[in-house]
């Protein structure tokens, strides 16, 4: 059984309808989540340089008082959980562009088609898009760890007020 004329013309018009709407929301969705994924990992970098700037000043302020205290090991390591968790949000947006990339591959390796389901996934489209799921979680794990860095960092630097407090 053949389809009629206006049968066929009805499926073309859901074809096109259905390969636009994919197009809109592909766009849409890297446009968004692009956003949310670059100011999601700006802020403990932000935090942590601003850890660093108020530890500096702090321990221009008491130097004296910590030269060669066992405050000194605190306040190293507050440095150094400060600097780690700016370098977690440094590499973080790389992987998430990455990931990005390979979202973007995926969402143009769908086969579009004339039959129902007019958009389908190829093999190259869950390939790209498990590597890209791949590369988000990694960049989510890093922003995660910049924060336990951050909240170790600013742990640490309460050691320091606390010494100073007490002396």
């Amino acid at each position: 059984m053949s389809e009629d004329r206006e049968a066929f013309n009805q499926r073309i018009e859901h074809a096109r309808i259905a390969h636009e709407s994919h197009r809109a929301s592909t766009s849409s969705a890297y446009s968004v989540l692009s956003q949310f994924a670059n100011t999601a990992m700006r802020a403990p970098a932000v935090a942590s340089a601003g850890g660093i700037a108020v530890l500096l000043g702090f321990y221009s302020a008491n130097s004296s008082v910590l030269k060669g205290s066992a405050a000194v090991a605190d306040f190293n390591a507050a440095l150094f959980w400060f600097f780690v968790s700016i370098l977690l949000c440094v590499a973080a947006p790389g992987l998430a562009w990455f990931s990005q990339g390979f979202f973007f591959t995926s969402s143009s390796a769908y086969e579009l088609a004339w039959e129902h389901p007019f958009v389908r996934a190829t093999a190259k489209t869950k390939r790209f898009k498990t590597m890209g799921r791949v590369l988000q979680v990694v960049s989510v794990l890093l922003i995660v760890i910049a924060i336990v860095a951050l909240i170790a960092g600013a742990w640490k630097f309460m050691a320091v007020a606390d010494f100073i407090a007490r002396t």
